[in-house]
């Protein structure tokens, strides 16, 4: 009589596992997810504290720019009063939120960052000594407005000039305006 077991192959007779498709797979897979893989792209947009300025004569108070970004456009002030719609200065008020803009958005929506160089650029002829900026965005107001405002009152490049100008480098990032 034959036992069950005498018709297996001895166990020196296995074949090896067939790896050919696996290496196949991985050969395909390997540049295909090196083509498609996203790096990181980091950036990084420096805002630091006020910086420690010249000293200035007791009781002469900097002028404490501060660019409010609402979604009506930008609200310029300074520490003793806020920028009409004309550029003219007039009485300080609380509350920036409330008021009508110095510079209002465009038709299209967009924010006037061109007129918003060009009014750093007479405040900064009116006061060249100040380097500092505040910022005050609303809530709303994007990622990409605050980091263009950062740009507009940081430097720019005048007219026939081959290197950017600094108009106010330290700029800092304030609490939203109340509404």
């Amino acid at each position: 009589m034959s036992r069950p077991n005498d018709h297996r192959k001895p166990a020196d007779k296995i074949d090896p596992p067939n790896l050919v498709p696996i290496m196949n797979l991985v050969t395909i897979l390997i540049p295909f997810l090196l083509l498609t893989v996203t790096f990181v792209h980091l950036a990084v947009v420096d805002s630091s504290l006020p910086a420690i300025s010249p000293i200035r004569p007791v009781g002469e108070p900097g002028l404490g720019l501060t660019v409010a970004i609402t979604d009506r456009g930008f609200v310029v002030a300074g520490r003793t009063a806020v920028l009409g719609e004309e550029g003219t200065p007039i009485e300080s008020v609380d509350d920036a939120g409330q008021r009508s803009p110095t510079l209002a958005r465009n038709q299209d929506g967009s924010y006037p960052f061109d007129e918003l160089v060009q009014l750093m650029v007479r405040i900064k002829a009116a006061h060249p000594d100040e380097q500092n900026v505040i910022l005050m965005p609303e809530d709303e107001v994007s990622y990409d407005v605050i980091v263009s405002t950062m740009d507009a009152t940081r430097d720019h490049v005048p007219e026939g000039a081959p290197t950017r100008e600094l108009l106010f480098p330290f700029v800092v990032m304030a609490g939203g305006i109340p509404r």
